[in-house]
């Protein structure tokens, strides 16, 4: 999972357009740059998403398992002969008000929670008691942004930390959970 990536940015803009025909989240850098793209299968149950870089190479799927108590998905990053390998289980626990995402992989265990009280919209992605990235979302009626700084001197895969925060999008539609709904007023980087 630790893959080398070249002139990737530290800092990263993802948006989840609720409404779209095309793709269902854009990852971009904060000069508009895409470097992701995320489309998901329409019509089934569960969240099926692939993410692809920016000239359409699938690079991982999340798949939702069902018939779960918390929101549980599995990340799996896809070869060249479209053969899949498990990268990840993530698991949202506790109450919907906690939003802490336990996810395991191979190469050691992460933990995505969020920083402040119930409705703060800061989330920390650890591995090991280190800091690996802030996560902060605001919410817009058409669409959410979730603005990503990676830690200076990370090695960890980018694409992966991407698809983490796409997971932490899906397991936050819940019925029920308090940034399901928008709110007024934008973040600033």
């Amino acid at each position: 999972m630790n893959q080398t990536e070249t002139s990737l940015p530290n800092r990263y803009v993802i948006e989840d357009k609720h409404f779209s025909s095309d793709d269902k989240f854009v990852i971009a850098d904060a000069d508009g740059n895409v470097h992701y793209k995320v489309d998901s299968t329409l019509f089934v149950l569960g969240d099926k998403l692939t993410l692809y870089d920016a000239v359409g190479n699938e690079l991982i799927r999340i798949r939702q398992e069902k018939l779960h108590l918390h929101p549980t998905y599995n990340i799996y990053s896809i070869h060249r002969d479209a053969e899949e390998t498990q990268l990840a289980s993530v698991k949202r626990t506790g109450p919907p008000t906690q939003r802490k995402l336990e996810i395991s992989t191979s190469n050691g265990d992460y933990v995505m929670e969020n920083r402040g009280g119930p409705f703060s919209r800061e989330f920390l992605l650890k591995k090991d008691d280190s800091i690996v990235a802030l996560v902060t979302k605001d919410t817009a009626p058409l669409k959410d942004t979730f603005w990503v700084e990676i830690a200076n001197g990370t090695e960890e895969y980018h694409a992966f930390i991407m698809a983490l925060i796409i997971v932490l999008s899906c397991a936050q539609r819940l019925p029920g959970n308090p940034l399901a709904t928008p709110h007024q007023g934008n973040i600033k980087v």
